[in-house]
């Protein structure tokens, strides 16, 4: 399935008309203000997610020389949020959210930030609405482990373009990825940590620090 996957830049200047023209010359995007940041978007297939997210922040660093990958987007969502985007009033999502109504699964919130506003993750949200009220926005979302890798890839472009000592740039399986030049063997492992960087589902283990 065809999902999508978001990078939070900053140094992207909407009101600028060069700045504009030159990402519409980035096909498969789109983009949009976002807290004091610019969120870029592009579709990406299952086999695809690191490579597409990879020429995403290469192509719109090249179109917008000032451009820096900040993080992924996780989508997080309000219950007003929520129920704007599903059609329905708030107090249905709040039912469903104190598990008055539905299964009593509704996905827990992340977070609860000012007047105790409860916080979700909006790939959770859809997936429990299409799962039992088929209220699904049918668009694929990156879960839990998805968002991390792609973090991680952000996280490591980021310290490449900052002009961090040490970094560089490697091709593997066509996937552009910022790594340090000590690379150790791959381990292969369902796990990850800040200090390592993945490569399509092949753990590689970097040194993160600037001697």
């Amino acid at each position: 399935m065809a999902g999508s996957v978001g990078i939070l830049f900053c140094g992207v200047d909407l009101t600028d008309d060069d700045t504009l023209e030159a990402l519409d010359m980035i096909p498969g995007i789109d983009w949009t203000a976002h807290r004091g940041l610019v969120r870029i978007g592009a579709l990406v297939d299952d086999g695809d997610l690191l490579q597409r997210t990879s020429h995403l922040i290469t192509s719109v660093v090249a179109a917008v020389p000032t451009a820096r990958p900040v993080r992924v987007d996780r989508d997080i969502v309000s219950i007003s949020d929520i129920a704007d985007r599903v059609g329905v009033n708030r107090e249905a999502v709040r039912h469903w959210a104190n598990g008055t109504r539905g299964n009593g699964l509704f996905p827990s919130p992340v977070g609860v930030v000012s007047n105790e506003t409860r916080i979700f993750e909006w790939w959770e949200v859809d997936q429990w609405l299409e799962s039992n009220l088929a209220l699904g926005d049918e668009v694929g979302h990156l879960c839990l482990e998805d968002l991390a890798r792609v973090d991680l890839l952000v996280s490591q472009w980021n310290r490449r373009l900052s002009g961090c000592e040490g970094w560089t740039v490697t091709t593997h399986n066509k996937v552009a990825l910022p790594v340090h030049r000590e690379v150790a063997a791959p381990v292969r492992s369902a796990e990850y940590t800040p200090s390592t960087s993945w490569r399509e589902h092949t753990l590689v283990r970097t040194e993160v620090g600037v001697a």
